[in-house]
């Protein structure tokens, strides 16, 4: 694992700004266009239906099998992944037409994106949850990117953001992991990430319109923070005081999704 925490290091300097041009090259897009997207960073992606894209990046060497390989002669790079778990919304979006998948690439795209497994030879290999893994830790910062990119379209909505204060008397035992600094957590498919005043939870894509109850389980004692639909997979929880124990709250924090209305 040396060399992917040697490149990880190396993927976190490289915040690319490009200066988006005077005039974008807005054509319609169409499945397995790729765009240039130059706000709020500089970003490829490929495009797939209703104003919608999934992220690319050039360091390939993070893939797992939710990634797919494919060759896109571009000026940083010709060998590249497509995330097929990092959505981006267009809404907002400045963006210009770059080129376009070759038709093997486009196939094998719309196979997958329908649950159809990709060759082995192009897709990354399995990652067990691992939070020191390089290769995870790419991932959530890649998350942390889409989250840029959509923030306007969810965190807007006020059935995303929840105020909430996370105050010592939670806790039965707040010194067990004062310290601990694990911040990265999946729990039951969903991916939970916790800043000292935030804690960002992403449900992904596949279960939009379904309903969600988030709470926090204390003492016996159930606290709901949401219940509904899921109209975006993006969920914001901010902290009035600053969250010193990501540990024993991953611990307290439940998120049950059905299919339909429990």
């Amino acid at each position: 694992m040396g060399i992917l925490d040697d490149l990880l290091k190396v993927y976190k300097k490289s915040k690319i700004k490009v200066k988006s041009p005077k005039e974008l090259n807005k054509k319609v897009l169409s499945f397995g266009d790729i765009i240039e997207i130059y706000e709020p960073e500089f970003a490829i992606a490929v495009y797939i239906e209703d104003n919608t894209a999934i992220l690319m990046s050039n360091f390939w060497e993070f893939a797992t099998n939710s990634d797919m390989f494919v060759d896109v002669s571009h000026p940083i790079a010709d060998k590249w992944i497509i995330e097929l778990d990092k959505r981006i919304f267009l809404d907002n979006a400045k963006y210009s037409h770059y080129g376009k998948l070759n038709e093997n690439d486009i196939n094998l795209l719309k196979k997958a994106l329908d649950g159809e497994e990709l060759p082995p030879s192009k897709t990354g290999p399995k990652v067990p949850f691992n939070p020191k893994d390089a290769r995870y830790k790419f991932k959530f910062e890649e998350l942390k990117k889409t989250l840029k990119f959509n923030k306007n379209l969810f965190f807007e909505k006020d059935t995303n953001v929840i105020h909430f204060n996370f105050s010592k008397d939670l806790f039965e035992k707040e010194k067990k992991a004062a310290f601990d600094e694990k911040k990265l957590f999946e729990k039951n498919g969903v991916n939970i990430l916790i800043n000292p005043k935030n804690i960002i939870i992403d449900t992904t894509d596949k279960n939009i319109g379904k309903f969600a109850k988030i709470y926090i389980k204390s003492k016996g004692e159930e606290i709901v923070l949401f219940e509904g639909k899921i109209e975006a997979p993006t969920f914001e929880i901010i902290s009035k005081t600053p969250i010193k124990n990501p540990y024993a709250i991953e611990q307290m924090l439940q998120i049950e999704i059905y299919d339909d209305k429990p």
